[in-house]
């Protein structure tokens, strides 16, 4: 008699991993992607221009800028000597200019402050000629003077005042008389200022006196020397001024 084994049935269970947290029930997720760290590494910066060029490209590239600079040829003797010459020339002419214009600036600030103290001696407010005098001249006998100023320039004070290129005129004590080379502007028009006193019965007044009319001012505008503009229209000399009426028609009046 033939004895048979039992044989053994397999049952097929469906597979569940376990998690490594634990539990057999535990989900483990499909796919995972590694975590990011707080501070990620930056991107390398991407290659420059020159980093694309072979080696040998670029050595032959800047070897013959290097070697000019490295290269330290002497120049001619008659080359140096002509530069030189020429450095030293450009330094004389500076110079010279430099040392001119300090004389000049020297010579139209005395003559500013001779005028200015010549008026003031006089009880003359110094503001009635303007800054840019270059040149003043005064004779204390007969009290006439001449003043040159650089160009024609107007000044502008409470009234529009024009100087010729030389104003000239007879100073005394509180007036000065026989003006010539300066105009003031009324109702669009200019008229010579014919001369300049002050006001007797008050002493804060100046009056202009330009032949038609009376111009009275008050005295402290005129203290200081105005700023006065060149003006390229005023062309002529003070012995052009021409007085018709009160109302100039020739000369520094001209546009």
């Amino acid at each position: 008699m033939i004895k048979t084994r039992p044989r053994r049935v397999l049952i097929a269970r469906p597979f569940r991993p376990r998690s490594p947290a634990g539990g057999p029930h535990a989900p483990v997720p499909i796919c995972s992607s590694p975590p990011r760290s707080a501070n990620p590494s930056p991107d390398p910066p991407p290659p420059s221009s020159i980093s694309r060029f072979p080696p040998q490209l670029l050595s032959r590239l800047l070897l013959p800028v290097s070697g000019a600079l490295s290269s330290r040829t002497p120049l001619p003797s008659h080359l140096l000597a002509s530069g030189m010459a020429a450095a030293v020339w450009a330094l004389l002419v500076v110079a010279a200019a430099l040392a001119a214009g300090g004389r000049g600036a020297a010579g139209a600030t005395a003559a500013a402050e001779a005028a200015n103290a010549v008026l003031r001696a006089h009880q003359l407010p110094g503001g009635l000629l303007p800054q840019w005098i270059t040149a003043f001249r005064h004779d204390a006998a007969t009290g006439r003077f001449e003043a040159e100023l650089g160009a024609p320039c107007i000044a502008r004070f409470e009234v529009d005042l024009r100087y010729n290129a030389t104003v000239a005129g007879v100073i005394s004590s509180r007036q000065i008389a026989s003006i010539s080379g300066v105009a003031a502007k009324d109702l669009f028009m200019w008229f010579r200022v014919q001369d300049i006193r002050i006001d007797d019965s008050s002493a804060g007044v100046i009056i202009f006196n330009v032949g038609v009319v009376k111009k009275h001012f008050p005295r402290a505008v005129f203290d200081a020397p105005p700023p006065c503009t060149p003006d390229p229209l005023l062309r002529t000399t003070p012995q052009r001024l021409e007085d018709i009426d009160g109302v100039l028609t020739g000369g520094a009046a001209s546009q």
